[in-house]
């Protein structure tokens, strides 16, 4: 039965419809308009609103307190077992609006940056007609990660802002090209690897913040895009994949999902960017949206931001967890280059295009800015490795 009974009490009905949704052949619009009143919300933001409503509706089964008072009249137990059922909603429905109140924030922010991206590509758009050809050749990996737009930074060891930013991506760019030139590569693997932008997820760089969420996105999403064309200009091929970190979070909350994340717009966005790049190919991940799958001959390159690994155990976790075995491994997320071998198998860490930030400086921590190219032969075996230095 959908309609709330005679003389249900209303947190019962809400528990009861929300237990019961499969049965009742409810999909998650029907149930928040039932639960509200109205039907306003997409069927995302009700799915969402679901998953954080059920699980507080069974922890406020289990929290009723127990009567001490056993000299209560029949009248007074029910008067305060109504006052309790309305303390109970009125706590549900400010969780319930504040869940509401986030995801309608999330998607004004995302409308905002989708009609900033059409306006540039109307503005300025981006083509190459150059077809790639089938050359037998050397390949490149640029691990491209943790270039944190948005955040200025002014110590003693680091200067950073958006003009900085760019500039350490032009000197970027003009290297990679450089190095691409004198090992006659034929084909470029461009691997972004997390860390685009600063979302809203750590409060303590929040104070170095030289832009909002919204207007780094758009501009990540330029500048990448714009190193990319430059690429695909000099290059027979370019071959693209992208990996998620863990600063673009659009929750300040620990526990938020790895989709509520701004780099999935990037992404999105640079797809629409760089779609007239006629030898640019954009690569979906064979595993999960955080780990890059890279073949070269017969050589598995494994690419992870690395939030989740450390550099010394990431080896005997991926070959657990994939169940198959890569023959070299890149990370980023640390912010300083490191690189050893682990029963055969390499391992390279990225540096940061950001350099020393604040957090970094509180831990007593300095690196440079760069960036990683590994230069394989066309049988996947390294050739050499470029610490590719920005600052």
């Amino acid at each position: 039965m959908l309609k709330r009974g005679k003389n249900e009490p209303l947190l019962t009905y809400f528990k009861r419809i929300t237990d019961n949704r499969r049965e009742l052949d409810l999909d998650y619009s029907e149930w928040a308009e039932l639960i509200l009143g109205e039907n306003k919300y997409s069927s995302d933001n009700a799915r969402k609103a679901y998953y954080i409503i059920k699980p507080m509706l069974d922890m406020l089964d289990k929290d009723e307190v127990e009567d001490d008072n056993k000299g209560l009249s029949k009248l007074e137990k029910k008067e305060l077992s109504l006052k309790k059922e309305k303390e109970k909603l009125k706590d549900l429905r400010r969780r319930m609006n504040k869940e509401i109140r986030e995801c309608a924030r999330r998607e004004n922010t995302i409308e905002m940056i989708e009609e900033a991206v059409k306006d540039l590509i109307n503005e300025k758009p981006l083509v190459v007609n150059k077809v790639a050809e089938e050359l037998e050749g050397n390949e490149a990996i640029l691990n491209f990660s943790d270039f944190h737009l948005g955040i200025a930074i002014n110590n003693y060891f680091n200067e950073y802002n958006e003009e900085i930013a760019i500039k350490r991506i032009e000197m970027l760019t003009e290297k990679v090209i450089q190095y691409c030139d004198m090992h006659n590569i034929t084909k470029l693997h461009l691997a972004l690897n997390g860390d685009l932008i600063n979302g809203y997820k750590y409060l303590s760089l929040i104070a170095d913040k030289d832009m909002s969420v919204v207007k780094s996105t758009v501009r990540v999403s330029e500048i990448i895009s714009d190193m990319i064309s430059k690429f695909c200009e000099h290059l027979n091929k370019v071959d693209l994949y992208f990996a998620i970190g863990n600063h673009a979070s659009m929750k300040q909350t620990k526990d938020c999902l790895d989709e509520d994340n701004f780099e999935y717009f990037i992404l999105d966005f640079i797809k629409l960017r760089t779609k007239d790049l006629r030898n640019l190919e954009i690569h979906r991940n064979k595993y999960s949206d955080d780990i890059i799958n890279i073949n070269i001959g017969d050589k598995l390159i494994i690419v992870t931001h690395g939030d989740k690994d450390k550099p010394k155990t990431v080896i005997n976790k991926l070959c657990t967890f994939l169940d198959e075995r890569p023959h070299f491994v890149m990370l980023g997320h640390y912010h300083h280059y490191e690189e050893f071998d682990q029963n055969n198998i390499n391992i390279k860490v990225n540096g940061s295009i950001v350099s020393t930030d604040g957090y970094a400086f509180k831990l007593r921590l300095n690196s440079r800015a760069c960036q990683t190219l590994v230069v394989h032969d066309k049988n996947g075996d390294e050739i050499c490795t470029y610490k590719v230095k920005l600052s």
